[in-house]
């Protein structure tokens, strides 16, 4: 039988760069254009990185920390660093 954290987890959508982003922009009342401006890039690069057709560069992202109250590692490794295949299989190979 499953119990319900097993669920929720499933159940759970993991949040992605885009995601945190479009949803800081929209509690700040910012359109994509006028965020974009802030940051000094286009609309359509704001609109691909929510829509995950392109990731948030180091750039960007630091850019982004000076506006909203999120931190880079957040925005660039959204499901933690602990989480991420890289430091996993090099935690892995330094053990």
């Amino acid at each position: 039988m499953k119990n319900a954290k097993d669920v929720i987890k499933r159940r759970a959508k993991k949040e992605t760069a885009g995601d945190i982003l479009k949803r800081y922009r929209e509690s700040f009342e910012l359109s994509q254009a006028a965020l974009a401006e802030l940051i000094g890039t286009s609309q359509n690069n704001i609109s691909a990185i929510e829509n995950g057709k392109r990731e948030i560069g180091v750039s960007v992202a630091i850019k982004l920390c000076a506006i909203f109250p999120v931190t880079l590692e957040k925005l660039l490794i959204p499901q933690g660093l602990k989480n991420h295949p890289d430091f996993l299989k090099t935690l892995r190979k330094a053990s």
